[in-house]
């Protein structure tokens, strides 16, 4: 399965894997006929990918896959203004070590602390000195060789938070500022790798993370004659630059107690079984 990408650093095979590690604050129903409560969607611990990092690489290594998607998850990375604390990431970066597989960090992926704000004209600087710290404390982890895409997937959060509704900031009607404000941080935090990583690209591969996702509609009755609506949708947040590799993400869905979440409750899509393919650009 691993394809040699040649001349075109810096991944190792051109598909990759991706863990789902969305964090967001989300508005979600508990049950029918019952208003929805806020409270962070972890899919990282809810699908135990913190607990099993070392099966779950082990299972990457041998389909020949050499580099995954990981986030750093902001919220546990800085619990309070200005206090930084990675430990969390330690499992993830000495499995992916051992079985001799790159990780490309992102640093937002729909999640960030309560006490941060998308649309704020401060969250662009916040964003950048969460990396900041992150790139210093892989570089104490003896990681140099760096894959850094700082927003995942800009266009469809920006179109969760619009259109549904129920992802903080909870902000419809903000889609413009929501993006623009999005794309500046994106852009801040390139200028910071490339000043706290002398030497990049060729010492840090700086991407951007777009979404090709396909959402489908499957009726509650297996009988019932509704038809089965689909929607794909390609982003264009940052579709310039090279496609160096496309990583692939099967999940099944986390337990909460006796309950499944649906993927529908954290506006992720509406199956029983999600799959994404995710184009990584060159920067």
């Amino acid at each position: 399965m691993a394809q040699r990408t040649g001349g075109c650093p810096p991944l190792d095979s051109f598909w990759g894997g991706g863990f789902d590690s969305i964090s967001p604050l989300a508005r979600i129903s508990p049950g029918r006929d019952q208003p929805p409560q806020t409270r962070r969607a972890d899919l990282v611990a809810a699908t135990e990918h913190d607990r099993r990092a070392e099966h779950d690489y082990a299972l990457l290594a041998r389909m020949g896959i050499r580099w995954s998607r990981e986030d750093v998850r902001w919220y546990l990375c800085e619990p309070e203004p200005g206090r930084y604390d990675f430990g969390h990431l330690e499992p993830l970066i000495a499995a992916a070590h051992g079985y001799g597989i790159r990780i490309l960090w992102s640093w937002m992926h729909y999640g960030c602390p309560t006490f941060v704000n998308p649309l704020d004209e401060r969250f662009p600087d916040q964003l950048a000195e969460l990396g900041a710290h992150h790139l210093a404390w892989l570089r104490r982890h003896g990681v140099d060789d760096l894959l850094i895409a700082p927003i995942n997937e800009i266009s469809y959060f920006t179109w969760v938070v619009e259109t549904l509704g129920n992802w903080y900031p909870f902000a419809t009607g903000e889609c413009r500022r929501l993006k623009a404000n999005l794309a500046a941080a994106h852009r801040r935090c390139y200028d910071r790798i490339k000043w706290e990583a002398p030497g990049a690209p060729k010492r840090a591969c700086i991407a951007s993370l777009t979404p090709e996702w396909q959402a489908a509609s499957i009726p509650r009755k297996p009988a019932s004659s509704r038809p089965c609506v689909r929607d794909s949708c390609v982003p264009t947040s940052f579709a310039h630059g090279r496609v160096l590799g496309i990583a692939v993400e099967v999940r099944g869905l986390p337990r909460v107690g006796d309950h499944v979440v649906q993927l529908a409750d954290v506006g992720a899509g509406v199956r029983h079984l999600g799959e994404q393919l995710t184009l990584v650009v060159d920067e």
